[in-house]
């Protein structure tokens, strides 16, 4: 059944000395086949790698389904970022490459008033696309209210469309909520949702630091703990709720710098979007007489205008490349369609959970986002290599393959497989948080084979780089002699 790997069969795997010289020796895959009995020995090659830590580990051939290396498989662990792939590969099912979030503009003639509804687009105002930058987004919002022949407004109203006020999923920890990477996605996302804190730091080490700027204003004041440090590392943390007015920050940034730049979450993107569309209005001839606030679209709004976001293809490609977790929570959420719902979240991982389980009725998978933030997210290495191969075998395949990271080229992959016999041949994705280090993906093989894999490290104590050094032993054979 395609999609579904082959439990019975089984190459002879090596030991870890072969691995670790680089043996060319392996078993042709029309001569060995091995039992279950021998698939479930135990042979330490992954586990070998971590004294105390916890792997789940499997590759297996995406057209025979023949598993060719295994190790505790069945086990389940955080994957932290390897979310996103069963997130977008849910999403390209259901929806589509071709998928679009609509931006809905309106105006209501009685009250003069101008409406936006937010259709949950990720990358509303983000600089990542031309056709999505702000300054790209008024000038189309300007050509149809110019259109309507309108001069004058009373109140811009944000309508937050299908997502509403329930930003948060109910695991996401205090530590994520206010950083940059932590953002929830909002019915009006607005430029990733982020703003920009700017810190002064002085030059003797363990002495506090200052906040110079905010970029934009998000009407919040803050108080500052971190302190300057001798390195390099960006290690200051923001905290704080969109209903908390005062925000902290603390952790540490280098010594001695004037500008040191960190990024938050907005706590309200739709102000934000708000005011500085008011702002381009009044430079454009446009008076905002009135106020920015929430409200909802009436059945007599004359819709004016929308905005169509880039296509879901290009969206994947920006959340497996770069990891973007507010592209795919947006993305998780958008599984539900266009459906007026109340708190989304359960729904749309309710949802998504689906979708792979009518695919593999053994399906493990359990989520609390779509982006792999929360700790609680849960998968195994056949639950992984299982959505590979389906994902392979689907109408969407090229969508999802060009979604992926090119090792020692791009993306998260880009500083592992380096070596040249080995680089571009994996395509995939990496998943990290403490205590976690995880890959998946594609391995293409010297004799034109392609083998699903999946290796996730659970509370280890070893280095990272000793962990990712171990997937490059364990992973690179296979490139060259399978």
């Amino acid at each position: 059944m395609c999609g579904v790997i082959n439990k019975t069969k089984v190459f002879r795997r090596l030991d870890v000395i072969f691995f670790l010289l680089g043996s060319v020796l392996f078993y042709a895959c029309s001569t060995v086949v091995r039992s279950q009995d021998e698939i479930e020995e135990k042979n330490d090659l992954a586990s070998a790698y971590t004294k105390h830590g916890m792997v789940s580990f499997l590759i297996a051939d995406v057209d025979s389904g023949i598993v060719i290396a295994e190790e505790n498989s069945q086990r389940r662990l955080t994957p932290a970022s390897l979310t996103k792939i069963f997130t977008t590969g849910a999403a390209l099912l259901k929806l589509g490459s071709d998928y679009s979030f609509v931006t809905d503009y309106y105006f209501r003639a009685k009250t003069r008033d101008f409406v936006i509804k937010g259709g949950g687009d990720p990358t509303y105002g983000s600089m990542r696309f031309e056709m999505t930058k702000p300054e790209k987004l008024f000038s189309e919002i300007l050509t149809v209210v110019k259109r309507e022949g309108i001069d004058g407004i009373q109140d811009l109203i944000i309508d937050q469309g299908i997502i509403g006020n329930n930003h948060y999923p109910s695991k996401r920890i205090w530590e994520d909520m206010s950083n940059y990477y932590g953002v929830a996605p909002c019915g009006l996302s607005f430029a990733e949702n982020t703003f920009y804190l700017t810190l002064q730091s002085p030059s003797r080490v363990g002495k506090r630091c200052s906040v110079k700027s905010v970029n934009p204003d998000v009407d919040l004041d803050f108080t500052c703990d971190a302190v300057a440090a001798n390195n390099t590392k960006d290690s200051a943390y923001i905290y704080g709720h969109p209903e908390l007015k005062t925000w902290h920050v603390s952790g540490s940034i280098p010594k001695g710098q004037g500008a040191f730049t960190i990024k938050g979450a907005m706590p309200k993107p739709w102000s934000v979007f708000g005011n500085q569309l008011r702002n381009f209005f009044q430079k454009n001839g446009v008076n905002v007489a009135g106020s920015i606030r929430i409200g909802n679209v009436l059945e007599t709004d004359k819709k004016l205008g929308f905005h169509t976001s880039p296509k879901l293809s290009e969206i994947v490609k920006v959340i497996n490349k770069k990891s973007h977790n507010l592209y795919a929570d947006h993305t998780l959420l958008a599984l539900l369609g266009d459906l007026e719902r109340g708190f989304m979240w359960d729904q749309a991982l309710k949802e998504m959970s689906k979708i792979w389980r009518d695919k593999n009725p053994e399906f493990t998978g359990s989520f609390y986002d779509g982006s792999g933030l929360s700790p609680l997210n849960v998968c195994s290495a056949s639950d992984m290599v299982n959505v590979l191969t389906v994902m392979h075998h689907s109408d969407e395949a090229k969508s999802f393959y060009e979604s992926l990271a090119i090792a020692g080229k791009d993306g998260t992959l880009k500083t592992i497989f380096t070596g040249e016999d080995v680089k571009g041949k994996v395509l995939g994705k990496s998943g990290s948080m403490t205590g976690v280090l995880a890959y998946a993906g594609f391995i293409h093989t010297d004799s034109g084979k392609t083998l699903a894999f999946c290796i996730m490290y659970n509370n280890f104590d070893e280095t990272y780089k000793e962990i990712r050094n171990s997937v490059e032993a364990l992973i690179s054979p296979y490139i060259r002699t399978y």
